[in-house]
């Protein structure tokens, strides 16, 4: 009984160490989507500011440069718009990811509830058979 009390207690110990591994975890993926936000912003106003620049590039060329300044143009808000969708998709991604984390963290907690209970019941019970046998 009192192997099946260690190791039961040495599971508890385990579970609290994945938890925290797993809240640590979480904490980084946070912190990385709150950069990837930060990344993206960025990218969102540097393509603000290109767009107005290149408006004013072709407000000032002549029609024999504004054929090839527009494809330049294009090349650029492509290039650009290719850049936004792909942080967009690494945002996406890492909040997917700390969504399932969160629900790890939720399913492990009441599997260690679980374990504190039981290891209160197989206390309670070897001290009633500790009393019993003294």
């Amino acid at each position: 009984m009192e192997s099946r009390l260690a190791a039961a207690e040495q599971e508890k110990v385990e579970k609290d160490d994945q938890i925290r591994n797993l809240k640590e975890e979480l904490e980084h993926q946070t912190d990385m989507i709150s950069k990837l936000g930060r990344e993206e912003k960025g990218v969102q106003e540097s393509k603000q500011k290109t767009e107005e620049d290149v408006q004013t590039l072709e407000d000032k060329c002549s029609p024999p440069f504004q054929e090839a300044q527009g494809q330049r143009l294009k090349k650029s808000r492509a290039m650009l718009k290719k850049d936004l969708e792909d942080l967009g998709s690494r945002l996406e991604e890492a909040g997917a990811n700390t969504a399932t984390q969160v629900e790890l963290n939720k399913k492990r907690e009441q599997e260690l509830h679980r374990l504190k209970a039981e290891i209160e019941e197989r206390n309670i019970s070897h001290e009633g058979t500790l009393a019993a046998l003294q």
